[in-house]
């Protein structure tokens, strides 16, 4: 690594901890945490004169808490793509990068130092805010998932991945451009994982290869489903397992949890795409 990669990526975090959009999110993310937790907070006054158990309290705290997550991540994705995608591009349309281009510095320095950047900002978001989250609902209601860290863990790769994706467009097209079509192929990936789960719980391959493929082009699916598997309690897991195969048409069944193989394609699939 060369010395220009961490004053680009010490740049591009400051600047990226600056703008309005960030500081929007972090404001409407504690608000959202707030209410998360107030919601919680009612939860043992869901069964009236019939006070719940502690299991049935349990199941429904973990079905709300993936469903936290689930919004969480989508927010994340978004985000991440909409901040790496004018991460260059802008640069290029302001003329700023002709006064670092013509300087002793590598294309790929700007790359590797632009990603490394608004990976740290991706990363530090996300386990701030889902490790207060899951604090939150931990004081309020004394639940935490089956394994936190495993899948705060996934999330941050999920963020990291849309990062990646949306730096790809941010040196081919217009920022807003890189910003709609990486949105796209986020939602389009996360449809065809659906779609490929519905193919697999009725044996039909040629379906379920949508989600196969989808998941290998863009991984974002990929890591929010490990997510998704480590959030999971043993009673939803056992519940799902009666289901059979059925049980994927589930769009949050996680099935099993990611193989390292596809855990080394997601890496790679990165590199490559900084390498572009």
């Amino acid at each position: 690594m060369t010395r220009a990669i961490w004053p680009i990526a010490r740049m591009t975090l400051i600047e990226a901890s600056r703008r309005r959009m960030l500081i929007a999110l972090a404001v409407l993310t504690a608000l959202v945490i707030a209410g998360v937790g107030y919601g919680f907070s009612r939860l043992p006054e869901i069964g009236g004169s019939h006070p719940l158990n502690h299991d049935d309290l349990n199941q429904i705290a973990s079905i709300l808490t993936i469903l936290t997550f689930f919004m969480f991540s989508f927010v994340l994705s978004f985000a991440a793509v909409f901040v790496a995608a004018p991460a260059i591009s802008s640069d290029i349309e302001s003329g700023v990068i002709l006064s670092i281009v013509p300087r002793p510095i590598r294309r790929a320095d700007i790359v590797v130092g632009r990603w490394l950047g608004l990976s740290l900002v991706v990363v530090i978001f996300t386990i701030t805010a889902t490790l207060v989250e899951l604090e939150v609902v931990n004081l309020v209601i004394g639940y935490l998932p089956p394994h936190p860290f495993e899948a705060i863990s996934f999330l941050v790769a999920e963020g990291v991945v849309a990062v990646t994706m949306g730096l790809l467009f941010s040196t081919r097209v217009a920022p807003m451009t890189g910003g709609i079509v990486a949105t796209i192929l986020l939602l389009a990936v996360w449809f065809a994982g659906i779609v490929g789960n519905i193919g697999f719980s009725f044996g039909n391959d040629t379906v379920a290869a949508f989600g196969t493929i989808s998941r290998l082009v863009v991984p974002t699916d990929g890591m929010w489903r490990g997510a998704l598997y480590y959030l999971q309690t043993p009673q939803l897991l056992a519940v799902q397992a009666l289901a059979g195969g059925r049980a994927a048409a589930n769009p949050f069944f996680p099935g099993t949890q990611p193989a390292r193989p596809y855990l080394a394609w997601t890496a790679r699939w990165s590199l490559r795409l900084l390498r572009l």
